[in-house]
């Protein structure tokens, strides 16, 4: 089993310095559990035996554990430890299977089938609790205590690492420090990226409960990403005694950018947050780093798939959490990312502090102790301020809709920033500014109403309305006419793109009604859908035949509908109803442009209607992202693209005919679209799976 290095002495200058390993690598501790014998000379079929019958095991007792989890809603722990427990013995399920299938593609495994041993019978010890009253303290990864849960999107088990320090074990509640890794190309969960020793000695010194998210591996903290870091927070939070209101986020390189997208998009949930290294400009990122066309040359939906998680263009989010940002000078992503983001910051008035570090390790100062001093010293007893009466809030999506006591209900022009700016003085007086916004929530702590327990809200310079907040504290403000009858607008909830499909709970339903072709294509779309969102984010997606879709499934999963209307029952049902028209000849938009079916491929997302608080996402023709990396299959989609199967010049995302964003209605606006300049050819030989 290959081993990552806990830490790395480098002689630099004469002096010894510590790392976390070679190009963001990590440590890989020993097995979960002491190996008593070798099974190397044991037989495959016993091995896969055994493997069977633990997983059967866990299946059996994670059963009882399912919930119907609403879309939109964010991540809640685990109901109890015994899901805790179950959920750390399927992971060493995964492990096992893991450590099996790398023996079976190696010549030089020896050790392979002793881990997977190993991490069965951490599973089996795990599955004998009955009734556990802590957290299980099975599986160690050096001094971290690795723990689990089950991801409410796939189901999947998802690992993260939690350390707690001997001074935080008083019963009262303690900080919290959650470090975002780095990309190391092998991450995974036999192969997770920790930190050295070094690392949780200062979790010790500083007095902070130590948590380290998997992040689903290597999504850039992003779309499923960021909700692993949201259910880790969640899951310490409810086994653990800890204070809400000093909750920190330190990370570096790929971490570092988490730690500026998680702290935009949430920053009343932070006490502090440390990035080191990260990149704060993605579009810069990709064109000086990758060579891809600069933003002012990206197609409009390109812009926004990449804005939605873009930190500079949301730093005035962080007008009231504390930063401090590290960036070394001779980085090769240039110190330019976190300069950039520092004069937002200082523009906005927010607290913040920079360090930058000539060191001669470039991007790598992450390597030497000190880095990382600085951090938990600036972090340090920084203490979250819950009700600022001055907030200021950008966002691309209502998924991150605003923070603190206001938020964004409705978009007017999807595709463009939407902003506000809310300030409270005393007697209930409510200053509010706002761009691209149609509605909006607010939610000021009672106290700061007026004596009559109203509020005066002055929205944009007009005159002033007195409100009075709701039962459930809220004063909604929209403007906008009702919607039409059968119209379903976009909300929190549901808001695109593709990428918030994989958010919440799905399915995949590949359809079987068509030829035997279509069905054979629909089944490889499917697994190649499977694979794909495997290596992107070790997860489990179950796939369904369309006539075992229940009214259950319906009402509790978003459907990944794979095929046509033809080939699939359940995607047959709606097809009149969804925003673009499909068939075995034509894909079709509103205002009359086509594309042939054969030859190209469509992915469309909008509500489904037969149960619209939940997603649809259709996909159909060719399989999508094949010149993809593996950590970017998903978030380059747009609420629907049409789409050929070469790439697009200089990008990894396939070359579209059509793609964009449908307007907060969820209909197709040209405006919000991008087309191809040339008309699309034909295919030059019959697709098999269409029909003459």
């Amino acid at each position: 089993m290959r081993r990552r290095l806990a830490a790395v002495l480098l002689a630099v200058a004469g002096l010894g310095v510590w790392a976390a390993g070679p190009a963001d690598t990590a440590a890989a501790p020993p097995p979960a559990a002491p190996i008593t014998g070798s099974v190397r000379q044991a037989q495959p079929a016993e091995m896969r035996a055994r493997l069977a019958a633990v997983a059967k095991a866990v299946a059996e007792r994670r059963g009882g554990f399912a919930r119907a989890v609403p879309t939109g809603a964010l991540p809640a722990p685990s109901a109890s430890l015994e899901v805790v427990w179950t959920a750390l013995a399927a992971v060493q399920v995964e492990k096992a299977r893991d450590y099996l299938a790398a023996a079976a593609k190696s010549l030089n495994a020896d050790d392979l089938p002793d881990a997977a041993r190993a991490a069965l019978d951490a599973a089996g010890q795990l599955l004998a609790a009955r009734d556990p009253q802590g957290l299980p303290e099975v599986v160690r990864q050096g001094r971290l205590l690795e723990l689990a849960y089950f991801a409410d999107n796939d189901g999947s088990p998802q690992p993260y690492f939690l350390y707690v320090p001997e001074a935080c074990r008083d019963g009262r509640p303690q900080p919290l420090t959650v470090f975002l890794h780095g990309y190391v190309p092998e991450t995974s969960r036999t192969d997770p990226y920790l930190v050295a020793d070094a690392i949780l000695d200062m979790a010790d010194e500083f007095k902070t409960v130590f948590a380290i998210p998997h992040g689903r591996t290597n999504t850039d903290f992003q779309f499923a990403g960021e909700v692993d870091v949201l259910r880790v927070i969640a899951e310490v939070g409810a086994f653990n005694p800890i204070a809400p209101d000093r909750v920190c986020l330190l990370g570096v390189s790929m971490g570092g950018a988490g730690v500026w997208q998680v702290g935009t998009h949430h920053p009343d949930r932070f006490a502090g947050i440390a990035p080191i290294n990260g990149q704060a400009d993605w579009f810069r990122f990709w064109h000086v780093n990758y060579g891809h066309p600069a933003r002012a040359e990206l197609p409009k939906h390109l812009e926004y798939m990449i804005g939605i998680n873009n930190p500079v263009d949301l730093a005035g989010n962080l007008s009231n959490l504390y930063s401090y940002s590290q960036h070394a000078t001779r980085c090769f992503l240039g110190p330019v990312h976190t300069r950039e983001m520092v004069a937002k910051l200082a523009a906005v008035g927010a607290p913040h502090e920079t360090f930058e570090d000539p060191s001669e390790l470039g991007h790598y100062i992450y390597w030497r102790p000190e880095c990382w001093r600085r951090a938990f010293e600036h972090l340090a007893g920084k203490i979250r301020n819950p009700r600022p009466r001055h907030v200021r809030y950008t966002t691309y999506s209502l998924r991150h809709a605003g923070a603190y006591w206001a938020a964004i209900e409705a978009i007017e022009t999807w595709g463009a920033p939407a902003s506000f700016e809310a300030r409270c003085e005393d007697g209930g007086r409510i200053a509010l500014t706002t761009t691209n916004a149609a509605a909006l929530s607010l939610c000021p702590p009672p106290e700061w109403a007026g004596p009559d327990g109203t509020f005066a809200v002055t929205w944009n310079g007009a005159a002033a309305r007195t409100l009075k907040p709701g039962a459930d504290g809220k004063i909604l403000l929209d403007d906008r006419q009702a919607a039409p009858a059968g119209v379903v607008r976009k909300t929190r909830q549901l808001c695109g793109p593709a990428a918030d499909v994989f958010n919440f709970p799905f399915v995949v339903v590949r359809g079987t009604a068509g030829t035997e072709a279509e069905n054979a294509v629909n089944a490889d779309l499917a697994a190649r859908f499977a694979e794909d969102w495997r290596l992107y984010a070790e997860g489990e997606a179950r796939i369904l035949a369309d006539h075992e879709v229940t009214d259950a499934v319906i009402r509790d999963y978003g459907l990944v509908l794979v095929g046509l209307p033809e080939s699939n029952t359940v995607l047959g049902r709606i097809a009149g109803r969804l925003p673009l028209r499909l068939s075995r000849e034509r894909i079709e938009l509103p205002d009359g442009k086509s594309f042939p079916t054969a030859g190209h491929g469509l992915l469309m997302t909008c509500p489904n209607p037969l149960r619209p608080d939940r997603y649809v996402l259709v996909y159909a023709g060719l399989p999508w992202g094949e010149s993809c990396g593996r950590n970017h299959k998903f978030d380059r989609i747009p609420d629907y693209i049409v789409f050929a199967r070469d790439p697009l010049p200089t990008m990894e995302t396939n070359r579209f005919l059509a793609a964009g964003l449908f307007d907060g209605n969820w209909r197709y606006d040209p405006t919000l679209a991008d087309f191809a300049t040339a008309p699309p050819a034909p295919p030059a030989v019959p697709d098999p799976a269409v029909r003459p």
